[in-house]
């Protein structure tokens, strides 16, 4: 057991394979290697600071043309099939992928969208081994080719790799087109409901990949695409990566390295040990602020929960230990925060199957409980009560989830329709009043509008607060439950654009805020005062509504700050007038 283990860790991740008589030539580590198709112990061939990806042997098999990215963006090197110095040749500043040769090993052929608008418009280019200035092949926009006998061609358009969008059927799918004869005119080669990739062309057959069976495997045929077959029998992994050097042909699936003779019916498993020190695998020590994902202050204020890199801790704002919560690796968790007695933590925790809610101490004296029995979908949202022990939450059903902590229970007080995909991505709000008793979220009212609406939590009515001209996001309650603040989509001022020459509304965002009681005024109203009038600041009023504290009682608060912080305030209800 202990050699196969071993076995397999000698194994490592073989991608971009390339065939030339008995050897073939892999990226592994980042680097290439070289190995007997036979299999066996891999040779490092490149030792440098990036990686090296895309080789492609010389027709004679003693030159390697690969891309590398040693000077920073990717470009056509070359160097010695059995080692040596490697020559950058290009210097294009663009992706490149190393194609090939032609035929006469006069040129390595790769491509680029060097000189074109965009990225995705790639054209063959040519360059001489040597080096030199690169040239455009007259193939138009292409980023696959192969050659046959009697001068063909085959050309691949929208390549890249199946594996990457699997089962894609969209309008760019790769397809490739041939010229059987090389007398210029070019015709689909087979229209297959698939996405095709990797054109070879052996003898009078064209191999390619496509996943019009599901799974991406290799398939053959004639240069008028009749007498279609299937060469390979991949059911998990889809081929990826195939070449030939014009005999035979390898391909990688699942890291692993494939041999294929073209009168065969399956790849055969090539057993390569590849002896590296798995560099990339070694422990780093990453900043847990670079992949902070949410925090959450106390509500006391004197510490912070927090998930970074899907794992959640708590931690004090001036001192004191970071403290993981929840199992060390495995699961991830996300969206922490505190529920109101400031002793637990409640987050979701995605451990592969369905997610689940589950509540930490903070004292680890229990086991963490996980809310199992509660099917709250995938929470994009997550909002816990300022007093006692519910939990607000928005999943990707469009759905406000009432959840009771204690009692393990969950009630769906809302359900919109008409959510879509971006409410996955950026997170419409929900609030709740300082007493616990309202919750404030955006509803998606149709497919262009959002309004902000208020549940009561006790009895889940609900009850529209704005009429929306577009999205009505990110509700907040004032602290003392005065006012409700939101920022409303609202403002249309047309402002001209002069690169396009047209009017676009790039401002059209604000804060706004409803009073939550009729006898209250706008705070943004002053009242008349007459011209001969000195007037003193008066003091700032409190939460209920009183008066603001002297000097001498604020100077006796700041001393006890201290015992205030741990006797809680009393909870001020919020009176909404719904009318």
């Amino acid at each position: 057991m202990q050699r196969t283990a071993q076995a397999a860790a000698a194994r490592g991740y073989i991608r971009f394979p390339t065939i030339s008589g008995d050897q073939i030539v892999f990226t592994a580590e980042d680097d290439l290697w070289q190995v007997a198709v036979s299999g066996g112990r891999a040779e490092r061939l490149t030792a440098g600071v990036a990686e090296a990806t895309h080789a492609r042997f010389s027709p004679d098999g003693s030159t390697l043309a690969f891309v590398g990215r040693d000077e920073g963006p990717t470009e056509v090197y070359a160097m010695p099939a059995t080692g040596g110095t490697a020559t950058r040749l290009t210097f294009q500043g663009e992706q490149t992928a190393v194609l090939g040769w032609q035929p006469d090993g006069s040129a390595i052929l790769y491509a680029s969208a060097a000189g074109q608008p965009m990225r995705g418009m790639r054209m063959v280019q040519a360059i001489a081994p040597t080096g030199g200035a690169p040239s455009a092949l007259p193939y138009g926009l292409a980023n696959a080719i192969a050659f046959g006998p009697h001068g063909g061609v085959v050309l691949g358009r929208n390549i890249a790799e199946p594996a990457r969008w699997k089962r894609y059927r969209g309008g760019t799918a790769g397809y490739l087109w041939v010229d059987a004869t090389g007398g210029g005119e070019f015709t689909r080669l087979v229209d297959l409901n698939g996405n095709m990739a990797a054109p070879c062309w052996v003898g009078e057959r064209i191999f390619f990949i496509c996943d019009h069976e599901g799974i991406g495997n290799v398939y053959s045929c004639l240069p008028d695409g009749k007498d279609l077959r299937r060469h390979t029998e991949q059911t998990e992994y889809y081929a990826r990566g195939l070449t030939t050097d014009g005999t035979r042909l390898v391909y990688h699936a699942g890291g692993d390295l494939f041999l294929l003779d073209p009168q065969a019916t399956d790849g055969k498993l090539v057993e390569v040990s590849v002896a590296g020190s798995r560099t990339q695998r070694a422990r780093r020590f990453v900043p847990a602020a670079q992949f902070l994902e949410t925090y959450a202050p106390h509500p006391r204020g004197h510490s912070l929960a927090l998930t970074t890199r899907g794992k959640s801790f708590t931690l004090g704002n001036w001192d004191g230990p970071v403290i993981q919560h929840g199992d060390a690796d495995g699961p991830r968790y996300r969206l922490a925060c505190w529920l109101a007695d400031g002793k637990r933590l409640i987050a979701v925790r995605d451990s592969g199957e369905d997610p689940r809610l589950v509540v930490f101490t903070t004292d680890g004296a229990t086991a963490d409980l996980a809310l199992d029995a509660l099917d709250v979908g995938h929470v994009v949202e997550l909002r816990a009560a300022p007093v006692g022990n519910n939990v607000v939450l928005r999943n990707h059903r469009s759905e406000i989830i009432l959840v009771d902590v204690d009692a393990a229970t969950l009630r769906v007080v809302d359900h919109s329709p008409y959510g879509r995909e971006e409410d996955l991505r950026r997170m419409h709000g929900l609030a709740w009043s300082p007493d616990g008793r309202w919750i404030a979220y955006s509803f998606r009212l149709n497919g262009q509008q959002s309004a902000i609406k208020l549940c009561e939590a006790a009895t889940g009515s609900t009850h529209q607060v704005t009429e929306p001209v577009l999205a009505d996001v990110e509700p907040a309650f004032d602290p003392a439950g005065r006012y409700l603040y939101f920022i409303g989509s609202r403002d249309f001022d047309p402002i001209e654009d002069k690169a396009q020459f047209e009017f676009s509304f790039p401002l059209t965002q604000r804060p706004y805020l409803v009073t939550l009681r009729r006898e209250l005024r706008s705070p943004f109203t002053r009242d008349p005062e007459a011209p001969e009038e000195k007037t003193s600041p008066s003091p700032a009023p409190s939460p209920n509504g009183a008066k603001g504290a002297s000097t001498e009682s604020r100077q006796d608060g700041a001393a006890n700050g201290a015992r205030e912080s741990e006797t809680p305030k009393p909870v001020v209800p919020v009176h909404i007038d719904l009318d």
